[in-house]
């Protein structure tokens, strides 16, 4: 079954045209947010969008210098808003779906103020058709896409009145129209940076994530609570140098320690908290390092060898970790499957526990 999407409100406005052209991009970003930075952003952020507003508007420039009359000193529109206050008309707008705009004008030339297009309402625009002038119209469209993501269109259409004017207006685009393209591609990616940015929804981007399991035979409160005390880890764990406790009272949720590890370029620091604590079950854990963030949970499961412990890590990357993903995915699995097999070792060469009759 196809699927059933809203109809084009741009096609109330120009349905029928002689140019189209159609640029898209995934947003990760809820479409609220999305919306809100289409609103929002500023086109004069980026220098290039500038050049080229500045190099579409040199024949009115130069008109003007020939005329002598006193150039604009206002820079060329550069948000949804501001694109109203110079000569496009707000045709429709539904919040957090669709925007459409529309010109009626003579862009090719510059005209005396009495030779402009009349005042046009969004309720005349479509059926505008005094020779002698073109119509612009290009909207912005929102759909979500999957869980959290926005897909993002946007489409300029253009249409003439007469045939004299169509080619007027195809030797002006021949010229203008790559221009707008790029200008139009250039938007959609400062949208997608601020509403990314911003986004309360946005994803975060997870350079690895590293699991695995390992049975130790001993009981599940045993390991459990020699696992939840991280000041135990330096004794398992040869790359750990030491690690303290920063928090009062004994291991739960909001517990934090913090440790040194050694690496091959020197040693690392890092924080650890925990963010839920079911003993003997359940640590749920966040690790704060320089070069990156670890989301973590362990698990802890009674089998008939002894316990069963399980675990499962999100890696978020800063700065240039960000480009070795694949590499730190296979030297984490290594590193976490050595570390839990010391703690097998150690823990497994302790005396047992006494059994109380």
């Amino acid at each position: 079954m196809p699927v059933q999407t809203e109809p084009l409100l741009l096609d109330r406005y120009l349905p029928h045209y002689d140019v189209t052209e159609v640029d898209a991009v995934v947003i990760d970003a809820d479409p609220e947010t999305t919306w809100q930075a289409i609103r929002r952003s500023d086109l004069g952020r980026s220098p290039v969008i500038r050049a080229l507003l500045e190099l579409r508007g040199l024949p009115v420039r130069l008109r003007r210098i020939v005329s002598r009359r006193p150039a604009e000193s206002a820079l060329p529109p550069l948000t949804l808003d501001e694109m109203t206050r110079a000569g496009f008309v707000l045709l429709e707008e539904v919040h957090g779906r669709e925007i459409v705009l529309g010109q009626i004008s003579r862009p090719w030339r510059v005209s005396d103020p009495a030779d402009r297009a009349p005042a046009v309402g969004p309720s005349e625009f479509a059926a505008f058709d005094r020779p002698g002038f073109a119509k612009i119209a290009f909207n912005i469209r929102l759909e979500p896409y999957g869980s959290g993501r926005t897909l993002v269109t946007t489409e300029t259409r253009t249409a003439t009145t007469d045939p004299a004017t169509a080619r007027r207006f195809g030797r002006y685009w021949t010229l203008i129209g790559p221009f707008s393209g790029l200008i139009r591609r250039l938007m959609l990616g400062l949208v997608k940076a601020d509403a990314e940015r911003h986004g309360p929804m946005r994803r975060i981007p997870k350079m690895a994530h590293i699991e695995g399991e390992i049975e130790i035979a001993r009981p599940v409160e045993e390991v459990f609570d020699f696992v939840a005390d991280e000041r135990n880890e330096p004794r398992y764990n040869p790359e750990m140098l030491r690690a303290e406790q920063i928090t009062d009272g004994p291991p739960g949720a909001g517990t934090r320690f913090e440790a040194e590890t050694r690496t091959r370029g020197g040693t690392v620091k890092m924080t650890i908290e925990f963010t839920e604590f079911e003993r003997p079950r359940r640590i749920v854990e966040t690790t704060q390092l320089s070069s990156m963030e670890i989301h973590g949970t362990l698990t802890f499961e009674p089998v008939a060898a002894g316990t069963r412990m399980r675990w499962s890590w999100d890696v978020e990357p800063r700065g240039i970790m960000k480009l070795m993903g694949p590499l730190v995915a296979r030297m984490g699995a290594r590193n976490e499957q050595t570390i839990w097999t010391g703690l097998k070792r150690y823990l497994e060469g302790q005396p047992a526990s006494p059994v109380h009759a």
